[in-house]
């Protein structure tokens, strides 16, 4: 069984990874913005 969970770990952890890093970018233009 943990070799057939372990592909869609792996693109939920992608996908977070995504939306964190988004989320940084925005943060980073917001802060500058308010600057």
């Amino acid at each position: 069984m943990a070799e057939e969970n372990t592909p869609e770990v792996k693109q939920k952890s992608g996908f977070d990874f995504k939306i964190i890093i988004a989320g940084l970018i925005i943060f980073l233009i917001a802060m500058g913005a308010s600057y």
